[in-house]
């Protein structure tokens, strides 16, 4: 998976042989002022795949709603990127259900990211309902705040593996549908987070660590 961020990698996270590659194009600081949409500001990016060496963007990620720019002006922006052919998808983060709900009347959502990880489960309905309608889940700071949940410990010294491997591991376990993006800073990180895709938690360590939270 390739994050871009500005047109440039941001973040390299590879889960194989569990879940699809993809491309994300998502902006990261929103313009000064606010009187533009944080996709306005950046979708000169979008109109112009190739300097991100794609022949089109996979999925472009809307980053976070501007509360000062009306939904459907944002999302407009991507639509019509979309209907150029410069991207296929389009997802939402940062989001509440009312949120999606209201991005689905403007545009198919083919993806959700929220903050969520074994510590952090204030997007627990919304894995639910991403899991019903076959929207991707990706959850943002996946291994963040691993140390405060015993039951991670506790399998990581079972399975041999490290804690963060252990984070991954139950969130792949948690729902098909999703796809973690876990940072990396080198060749390591990048070969333990495929790793965690092979670590198969038994029932009884998923509940535990569920519960740990």
């Amino acid at each position: 998976m390739q994050v871009f961020a500005g047109g440039r990698v941001q973040a390299l996270g590879l889960l194989a042989g569990t879940r699809p590659a993809v491309a994300i194009l998502r902006p990261t600081k929103p313009p000064r002022g606010g009187a533009v949409s944080l996709e306005q500001a950046s979708a000169h990016q979008a109109r112009h795949p190739r300097r991100l060496r794609l022949e089109q963007i996979p999925l472009y990620q809307l980053h976070r709603p501007d509360p000062k720019v009306p939904l459907a002006d944002s999302l407009g922006t991507l639509v019509e990127l979309k209907d150029e052919g410069k991207i296929a998808h389009i997802g939402i983060s940062n989001v509440s259900e009312s949120q999606l709900r209201a991005a689905q009347q403007i545009t198919p959502v083919a993806s959700v990211q929220n903050r969520y990880n074994a510590a952090d489960r204030g997007s627990e309905s919304m894995v639910d309902t991403c899991e019903q309608e076959q929207i991707a889940f990706l959850p943002w700071a996946p291994i963040q705040q691993t140390g405060g949940n015993p039951a991670v410990a506790e399998a990581a010294k079972r399975h041999g593996a490290s804690p963060r491997q252990i984070a991954l591991a139950w969130l792949l376990a948690r729902s098909p549908q999703i796809l973690p993006i876990p940072g990396t800073g080198s060749p390591e990180h990048a070969e333990a987070n495929v790793a965690a895709a092979s670590i198969e938690l038994s029932a009884d360590e998923v509940s535990a660590i569920s519960g740990g939270a």
